[in-house]
């Protein structure tokens, strides 16, 4: 039981980390598209 729960937070954790890193990614990718355009 206690190695499902575990499971069950990794799996959170790597969820929001991915969901983080895709926020990220977009708002870098915003500001250098702005930087670039001047």
């Amino acid at each position: 039981m206690r190695s499902l729960l575990l499971f069950s937070v990794g799996v959170f954790c790597g969820v929001v980390l991915g969901v983080c890193g895709v926020w990220v990614g977009c708002v870098v990718f915003f500001v250098v598209a702005e930087t670039a355009a001047g």
